[in-house]
């Protein structure tokens, strides 16, 4: 889980809480990561192969978010 709070900083307070999935059809196995907002609603979800693409994609976010 990674957590990013305003009051630390972020433009926003989020949430990622990530789990382990799989795609039979296309044998393919990696995560799955459900965005929060402060309020628990969730903002998006997506499938990465590993945990490091989180963090990239966690980046990313938050610079798109600050222009």
């Amino acid at each position: 889980m990674i957590i990013l709070k305003k009051e630390n900083g972020f433009p926003i307070s989020i949430k990622i809480e990530t789990s382990e999935a799989e795609d039979l059809t296309e044998d393919w196995v990696g995560y799955i990561s459900q965005v929060f907002d402060e309020n628990d609603k969730v903002i998006t979800e997506f499938c990465h192969s590993n945990l490091y693409e989180r963090d990239f994609w966690t980046k990313g976010f938050i610079e798109g978010i600050k222009y």
